[in-house]
Formats: structure tokens, sequence, C-alpha cells
């Protein structure tokens, strides 16, 4: 079976089990299979074994299916509600079904600006279960600096479009690293393997982060918007701790989210209504950006 109707199995099987908590294999392989002739995907040697070979790749991104022996197959509630696994693959599958035999039709309008690196995907994924070491060359934003780099692969995380790399680079051995897959070019998978540590919870070191930087402090913001403003951002929250409250024309929005670099840059984006309440060192920061970009924009 092709790769697009591999992600739309398992599509189908993220949907059906987060709809159906406790459900049964066999109500599964029974959903799945009516919603592929319903689409019209024929020839794909549906079986028991083929579900969960998909429930292991499904994990493998970061989405657990888990069995009760009691009440059957469910997603965990915090994965249920964080994951952005589902997104990802409807995503995938759009953009590589739209073409079809005639070409993208002329009333569908993808995004041009495409990241590069995923080329590298399969065999990161592949590096990551077997506890391969490898080495890339690795390009830095802030200097254009190309560094060569041997590290342990951990993870892939999506955010914002971009892929990344988690992983532990071993001239420092201590404190974990995210690599853009954009910026990674000659990758090896080295014969050498090394130890993980299992006792790192990825999803624990992100959850208070906005994007990719984790070096900030967790603080309570709270920040308020015009009623345009507050609805976009109602409607694609900036974090999962995202609190809506109204008070007359305004909108407050309350997050317990780390201030770092990546957050900022967010908060600057919608800044013709934003006003900062809380905390009054985010607000500083913000003013002093906002009077050092109107020197240079005089």
């Amino acid at each position: 079976m092709s790769i697009i109707g591999t992600i739309q199995r398992q599509l189908f099987i993220i949907r059906f089990v987060k709809k159906h908590p406790f459900c049964t294999l066999k109500e599964i392989y029974s959903h799945v299979e009516d919603q592929l002739a319903f689409h019209g995907i024929i020839n794909v040697g549906l079986s028991d074994k083929t579900l969960r070979r998909d429930f292991n790749a499904i994990s493998d991104f970061g989405l657990s299916i888990d069995y009760s022996n009691n009440k059957g197959y469910f997603i965990p509630e915090d994965e249920n509600q964080d994951s952005y696994l589902e997104e990802d693959l409807e995503s995938f599958y759009i953009l590589n079904s739209i073409g079809g035999d005639d070409g993208k039709p002329d009333f569908i309008f993808p995004e041009k600006r495409r990241s590069r690196g995923t080329e590298n995907f399969i065999s990161l994924k592949k590096a990551i279960q077997e506890n391969h070491l490898i080495q890339f060359e690795y390009k830095k934003f802030e200097s254009n600096n190309i560094e060569k780099k041997i590290v342990e692969p951990y993870a892939l995380k999506s955010s914002r479009g971009i892929w990344y790399l988690l992983g532990f680079d071993k001239k420092d051995s201590l404190n974990s690293r995210s690599y853009g897959l954009d910026r990674i070019t000659k990758l090896e998978l080295l014969d050498k393997t090394f130890k993980k540590n299992d006792e790192i919870n990825w999803n624990e070191l992100y959850e208070h982060s906005f994007a990719m930087f984790t070096d900030g402090p967790i603080k309570e913001v709270i920040l308020s918007y015009d009623t345009r403003d507050g609805n976009y951002i109602e409607a694609m929250p900036i974090h999962s701790s995202q609190k809506i409250t109204r008070e007359g024309d305004r909108i407050i929005v309350t997050l317990n989210i780390m201030i770092t670099l990546d957050l900022i840059m967010e908060l600057m984006s919608r800044s013709w209504s934003l006003k900062i309440i809380a905390p009054l060192s985010l607000k500083h920061k913000m003013h002093e950006i906002y009077k050092e970009a109107m020197e240079r924009n005089k």
C-alpha cells in the first residue's frame, strides 16, 4: 500500500479511537474497513497485524493508543488533548492527495513556503529506534557557520510547520538540543550505538514552552486584546494552558508559559491591539523592543 494510503488508514484509527474510547480491535477493524471502502481504497491487505503495526507507528510519533484489559483501546487523556499528530498527518495527506491524476486543481492554494529537510526523516526515525549515533553538518542561523555534529538522537518534534530533531550533542551530554531538519545536511548513521536515558520525558520538557525554546522562566502571563485579535487567538490558542475571559470590549488571555524569545515573537505578531497586564518584566522587555524598533524605523 502507498504511503498516502497508510497515512489515511492511521487517520481513520486515530479519529475512531478518540471518538470511541475503550473500543475493541474488532470495532476498529470494522470501522477502518468501512472507511477504506467508502474512500475507494482497495487491495490494502488489512489485518489485525496491520492495525497493530499502525498502533506502533502512531506511538512512535508521540500519540499512544493504549489497551485496558477490562475495557479496550483508548488514547490517554493528556495525549488526546496535547498531540498534534493528527493535524500533521492530515496536512501531509492533503498536500500529497490534491494533485490526483490531473495535477493540482486551480481552486486549491497550498502554502508555497515549505520547510526543507524532510528527506532525512526516515533515516532519523531509524536512528532513533535503533539507538544509532548520527553525524551531520548543521548550519547555525545566528552565525551562518556550518558545524559538524555527532548526536544521540531521541525524538522528532514539529513546531510551527518545521520538524526538529531532539537529542544530545556528544560534546555536551548534559543538556538536550534541538536541530531544525531544514538545516541538517550530510546525515550519516554511525555503526556505534548509545544507551538511552529512558527517564527523559520530552512531553514534560516542552509542556510549558511555546515553539522550541525551553530556556525561560514559567510565569502566569496575562494579555489583553481587542475583539478581533482576541477572537483569532481563541480560535488558534497560543498554548494549551490558555484561558479566555471578556471584560467589556477587551478579551483577556491568561497563559501559564515559559517566557522565551519564541513567545515574544509570537506576541509581537499582534502588537496593534496587545496590552500586557502581567508580568511586569515581560511588559518592560516588549517596551524595549518597540523602542529600539522605533529608532531603527524613524
